[in-house]
């Protein structure tokens, strides 16, 4: 008799304790050979190193897009066999009949079975929580039952199920648990059966803090009431959890364990607690929230190649967990926007990064919708986004070099579309919540404020009351120049600009000691210099002229090759320091700062989204301190399509 080939695919994070002897036991299982997949979501310890010695194929996914769905999706369909084993990464096989039995409810022809998943049994071990352990007895007894109607039960820490009907209904990428049991009910109400295989069981190895256990079932009863599984009501969860207590007392009492009575009654008290917390969130449909559309469309500027691009309507994606749905008020344009049109930015010109793309990384906007597993942000909040969005994990995040991450993307620049859109999907630890008080219009002036301030962390500036007032530079009183002059002078100290537009001087003028057009002749003055400008020219004589000990910022982009005297460098105890981008705590601190700055100017000139090619050219006038493009303003949630034809090409 033939037996089906298995492919068996492993959602990971950080699994190295369990990991090796689990996939080492299924290398011992007696069945032909399996095909093993490990998909990791960002491991820190040595997970993907043990699971590159076992395992046949070894895929990452961002840990910003993990969803269990979206995880055993991924790996599914890599999977070359037609019958596809799920296992947790924190379980071992009983023994190693385990795939075989498993997989015998099949048959050899997998298709004529009538199954769309068969599940296994699962134990508990040493460190497993008595209460866990007598849920595990109840859930999975010792006899084999073929699951009709509206038995929908499984679990995906042990499972097999068929990938021709994968193919069909891949698992909700958007449930913060439960994927299972929604897959099967979907299969089930099709006229499917499943079957719990009591022979092929598992130890399953749960370590969690209560706070851990907790959440879990709060993902657990929400994702029930997202998928339409019946749930009890709140005051039946808690009889059933008292009535169950009362059976881990008994199971005390036998074991003679009598410390674990304190557990057991912790271990109730979280998961009704989750259960009822999870019966209680707000389940959102995936509605854009006032447009009352399902998948609605929303407009978006999209650069399709190089110097070419239109208005294009857009679908509303699915979110996952850990996602928010931003519906965008307003967006800056900088010259990026510029150059991601033009194709001259190095990410493009050596193909890290490809068009379409939508462009726009300034951006404030309210939330309309949070993924499943949000719990810090909500419906309703003014939001303000990073644009370096980092893997978080790499030995360079770790490190706090976000902007050297391998595999970092960056919102509306670099392989993640922008905020030129009614609606922008972005991973929820990137959004910032602003306070009280601060418009929409001047919040999208965060980002270049929180370049200027991770620029003056590098540079060493810090306020005045901790190290004293000190001379400061600017050269070049553009957006970003503008913002370092007037963080200076917020923090205390002695500010000059530099700029031949003298209608940018003027406005800085009353804070400022003093303005020039050109660089003055006595630079050894100051003790900072800070170039925003990206003038070849002005960063070589910064770099000759500049006084001893002085400390150099160069934030302007981009410039020629300079030629360094390194002996001058070194003998005159002088500091260059190069800056680009921000990061989750300088957001923070520029939104802080951004009530002690007067952003009129900033705010000065708005036009409309559908005006982008207008509001381009006039930027580059440089006569306007900032453009920036009107999206949906605050109590505009719905965007209505428009039966005027918005494509337009570029002149360029």
């Amino acid at each position: 008799m033939g037996h089906p080939a298995i492919s068996v695919v492993i959602r990971t994070l950080n699994e190295e304790q369990w990991l090796g002897p689990l996939l080492t036991a299924l290398r011992s299982q007696k069945y032909p050979k399996l095909d093993l997949i490990v998909v990791d979501s960002g491991s820190i310890d040595r997970t993907r190193e043990i699971a590159a010695v076992h395992c046949d194929q070894v895929l990452d996914i961002q840990s910003d897009s993990f969803s269990y769905g979206y995880a055993l999706n991924f790996g599914i369909g890599r999977a070359r066999a037609d019958l596809v084993a799920i296992l947790s990464a924190h379980t071992m096989p009983l023994d190693e009949h385990w795939i075989a039995r498993l997989s015998a409810p099949f048959g050899v022809d997998p298709a004529k079975s009538g199954l769309a998943l068969t599940y296994g049994k699962q134990r508990g071990n040493h460190v497993t929580k008595l209460s866990e352990d007598m849920d595990f007895h109840r859930q999975y007894p010792d006899r084999s039952r073929r699951q009709r109607g509206q038995e929908y039960f499984c679990n995906n820490a042990n499972s097999l199920i068929r990938k021709d009907l994968w193919k069909l209904h891949p698992f909700d990428e958007t449930l913060p648990g439960l994927e299972d049991m929604a897959w099967a009910k979907h299969w089930m109400d099709e006229g499917f059966e499943i079957e719990y295989v009591a022979d092929a069981g598992i130890l399953h190895i749960h370590e969690e803090s209560w706070q851990q256990v907790r959440r879990r079932f709060r993902r657990e009863a929400l994702a029930a009431r997202m998928s339409q599984i019946d749930l009890p009501r709140a005051t039946a969860v808690v009889a059933k959890e008292i009535r169950a207590f009362g059976h881990d007392l008994v199971e005390v009492v036998r074991r003679a364990s009598p410390a674990a009575s304190m557990q057991a009654a912790r271990y109730r008290y979280c998961k009704a607690l989750g259960t009822i917390d999870g019966l209680r969130t707000p389940v959102q449909t995936n509605r854009a929230a006032g447009n009352g559309q399902e998948r609605g469309e929303y407009r978006a500027l999209e650069v399709q190649g190089k110097n070419q691009a239109r208005m294009v309507w857009r679908t509303i994606p699915q979110l996952k967990p850990n996602e928010v749905l931003i519906r965008v008020s307003y967006v800056g344009i900088c010259q990026t926007d510029l150059e991601v049109l033009r194709a001259t930015l190095t990410y493009y010109r050596n193909g890290q990064a490809r068009h379409p793309l939508v462009p726009g990384h300034e951006y404030s906007g309210v939330i309309v919708k949070t993924g499943a597993n949000v719990e810090t942000l909500a419906a309703g909040d003014n939001v303000v986004g990073e644009c370096i969005l980092s893997c978080g994990v790499c030995a360079d995040c770790l490190a706090n070099r976000r902007t050297a991450c391998k595999q970092r993307r960056e919102v509306g620049v670099v392989n993640f579309n922008g905020a030129c859109a009614e609606y922008l999907v972005l991973p929820a630890r990137f959004v910032h919540k602003l306070p009280a008080g601060v418009s929409l219009l001047s919040a999208c002036t965060v980002e270049p404020l929180a370049v200027t301030v991770k620029g003056l962390n590098r540079l060493g500036l810090r306020h005045a009351r901790e190290a004293g007032r000190s001379r400061v530079l600017v050269v070049g009183a553009g957006a970003l120049g503008n913002l370092c002059a007037q963080v200076a002078h917020v923090f205390g100290h002695r500010v000059s600009v530099v700029d031949r537009i003298e209608d940018r001087l003027k406005p800085l003028k009353p804070i400022t000691e003093s303005i020039h057009a050109a660089l003055p002749d006595n630079l050894d003055r100051f003790e900072y210099v800070i170039e925003c400008t990206g003038s070849a020219t002005l960063a070589q004589q910064l770099v000759e002229q500049t006084a001893t000990g002085s400390s150099v910022l160069f934030l302007g982009f981009p410039y020629a090759r300079l030629a360094w005297d390194i002996e001058q460098l070194v003998a005159q105890d002088k500091r260059f320091v190069g800056s680009v981008g921000s990061d989750y705590d300088t957001f923070e601190s520029a939104i802080k700062l951004l009530p002690s700055l007067d952003l009129s100017l900033f705010n000065q000139t708005v036009l409309e989204l559908q005006e982008w090619e207008h509001a381009y050219r006039i930027h580059e006038t440089k006569r306007h301190l900032k453009i920036k493009l009107r999206v949906a303003p605050a109590g505009d949630a719905t965007p209505s399509r428009s039966t005027t034809d918005h494509s337009l090409e570029t002149a360029h």
